[in-house]
């Protein structure tokens, strides 16, 4: 996983069932990185494409959302991010 912050802050919004824009806004993270970690959870395949674009999390996203590491991170982001 190259980019992980940016990975799990997609994955992170996919739980919470944000929409790109939103955490554009909320992060100040640009279009591109997102897209980029977006692509990267699809080759690992922990999320797919549904219906009208919504982007759904396979059993192995939520594998990955149960991580140690993903927590961690989650925990710190929210403090950031309340």
């Amino acid at each position: 996983m190259q980019n992980k912050k940016q990975v799990f802050l997609v994955l992170n919004s996919v739980l919470l069932d944000e929409k790109f824009r939103e955490i554009t806004e909320k992060t100040g993270l640009c279009r591109k990185f997102l897209i980029r970690a977006c692509d990267e959870l699809l080759k690992l395949d922990c999320v797919k494409i549904g219906p009208k674009g919504k982007i759904l999390i396979t059993q192995k996203g939520l594998e990955l959302a149960s991580s140690q590491e993903f927590r961690e991170w989650r925990e710190e982001y929210e403090k950031q991010y309340p």
